[in-house]
């Protein structure tokens, strides 16, 4: 038996792109750029670009209030997609299937409060 469990806080890249399942349900995919805990040799923080996938409400929210360079917090599963190229080469990639998402902080839009954006999720989670 293993467990599966990753958190992330990071910065998204892009605003998160997605649409609708086959069967209607939301989804949205975005890339987190999340800083690693050590300095390199040259006294800089290295920086992680993970790709991510969320559904449901959360992928409502995300693709409605985030924006490129928010802070974002999310929890899920990593997964790995396994496929065979063109030249027959197998490849695979990693992502985190997020069932929990939050902003955190909008660099560009200071204006509007926390609070907003968290009544704003609280009332997309219970739609679901």
């Amino acid at each position: 038996m293993g467990l599966n469990v990753n958190a992330l806080v990071g910065r998204l890249v892009d605003k998160p792109a997605g649409g609708q399942t086959n069967n209607g349900q939301p989804y949205a995919r975005f890339k987190l750029a999340v800083e690693r805990n050590y300095k390199n040799q040259s006294g800089e923080r290295d920086t992680d670009f993970i790709p991510c996938q969320i559904y449901r409400s959360s992928a409502d929210y995300l693709m409605k209030y985030g924006d490129q360079g928010d802070t974002v917090s999310i929890r899920g599963q990593l997964r790995q997609n396994h496929w065979t190229d063109k030249q027959g080469q197998q490849r695979s990639s990693l992502y985190v299937l997020a069932d929990e998402a939050s902003i955190i902080a909008h660099p560009q839009r200071n204006q509007m409060s926390r609070q907003h954006y968290e009544q704003q999720q609280q009332s997309y989670q219970q739609a679901y």
